[in-house]
């Protein structure tokens, strides 16, 4: 038998949460991604948002954020 966590592993590759990520002074409202997007993108584009650059050995790629 499965435990709970065992359980919610495996479904977490099929579950589906929306990302909201709201910087009014960076980001333009409205903006949609159809693509799924995984939490490994999050670090990047903060990094790009805050005009760092992405360390060479960093998985994951800013979510279209440019300036």
């Amino acid at each position: 038998m499965l435990t709970t966590w065992e359980i919610a592993m495996a479904s977490s590759y099929h579950t589906r949460v929306p990302l909201v990520i709201v910087w009014p002074a960076r980001i333009p409202g409205g903006q949609r991604f159809d693509e799924p997007v995984s939490m490994i993108d999050v670090l990047p584009t903060v990094l790009a948002l805050a005009g760092l650059p992405m360390p060479d050995v960093m998985h994951g790629q800013s979510l279209g954020y440019s300036q």
